[in-house]
């Protein structure tokens, strides 16, 4: 039996928790909307799914199979920066889902949807990376459609000079995931709910030193 993380070991490393970042396409007061910003994310869920399962009885005995699977919602916590605004950068979000108090619609039957949220400029795509320690993408998580479903602004405090903090949730159909080279970078496989498995491709044989 080879040893965990031994030079004998298949295994190179594990993967650290702190090494990611968060990428977030045209959110914000951003003038391009096909810019991506780079937030300085404290947290951030890794998406995660749960499969319901169907219970058929028959006799005395229950027979189970599987169901649908459900996409479960992710929550990222990240520092407020002065600019860009990202308070400012989730209400142009909530507008740009159809947001408008009745007052304000002017006869208009118009109703909020999740294809305003993802394609009408906001919040066109959520990306988490997990990185290697070199800063190398190691694997990289694409949410499908995705639109918020709750931010916490934090509060206001006179006491001490934390810096604040914005909690967002987010919902979404799928997520895709992508596995990279360690060493340099560039994307081996895929796995796409939509487009089926990728292709299965084994890592290069990397010399690494126990972390």
């Amino acid at each position: 039996m080879p040893t965990f993380w031994s030079e004998k070991s298949n295994i190179i490393e594990p993967k650290r928790k702190y090494r990611f970042t968060v990428e977030i396409i045209a959110f914000g007061d951003l003038p391009d909307s096909s810019t991506s910003v780079i937030w300085f994310a404290k947290s951030a869920t890794i998406p995660s799914y749960t499969v319901t399962s169907v219970t058929h009885k028959f006799m005395d005995n229950q027979y189970h199979f599987p169901g649908h699977v459900e996409w479960n919602e992710i929550s990222v916590k990240m520092v407020d920066p002065v600019s860009p605004d990202a308070v400012f950068a989730t209400h142009n979000i909530l507008a740009a889902s159809g947001y408008l108090v009745p007052s304000a619609q002017g006869g208009s039957y118009a109703t909020m949807s999740k294809k305003k949220s993802s394609f009408g400029a906001k919040l066109q795509g959520v990306v988490l990376t997990q990185l290697t320690a070199d800063g190398l993408p190691l694997e990289k998580w694409t949410l499908a459609n995705p639109f918020l479903t709750g931010v916490e602004f934090g509060e206001f405090v006179y006491e001490g000079d934390d810096i604040r903090e914005i909690d967002m949730k987010m919902k979404f159909d799928w997520a895709t995931c992508t596995r990279h080279d360690p060493t340099t970078g560039a994307e081996i496989s895929k796995w796409d709910p939509v487009a089926g498995p990728g292709a299965v491709l084994a890592l290069p044989k990397v010399s690494s030193n126990n972390p």
